[in-house]
């Protein structure tokens, strides 16, 4: 059995075997770099059979996919539901109604009429 190596000291190493790679990129690209280190440190590493570095990329990528989900979000309101009942907010693609996944109550919504 493969002992786990905690997350910190995993990502520790990692930032060290970059930081060559770091020092290259130009110094406006240093934030950009520090934010995906913290990307991978939101994330625990606990599975010992797995590469180390393939868990810190793949944490990278799950926040980077859920940076990408928030900002459609935000570019498409209509995604957005609000139930006026418990006020509670979710997701929803169906833009006629929903189910509110707090209150279960089932809500119709109406959209502004558009001109094509």
């Amino acid at each position: 059995m493969v002992k786990a190596i905690p997350s910190q000291i995993v990502i520790k190493g990692f930032t060290n075997q970059w930081q060559a790679f770091k020092q290259r990129l130009p110094i406006k690209l240093w934030q950009d770099f520090e934010k995906l280190i913290e990307y991978a440190r939101k994330h625990p590493h606990p599975d010992p059979e797995v590469n180390p570095f393939q868990q810190i990329v793949m944490a990278i990528l799950i926040e980077q996919e859920k940076e990408i989900n928030r900002l459609q979000i935000k570019l498409k309101p209509g995604l957005r539901k609000k139930c006026p009942r418990c006020h509670s907010e979710w997701n929803n693609d169906d833009s006629k109604g929903g189910l509110c996944p707090d209150c279960k109550e089932y809500l119709l919504f109406f959209l502004p009429k558009t001109d094509f």
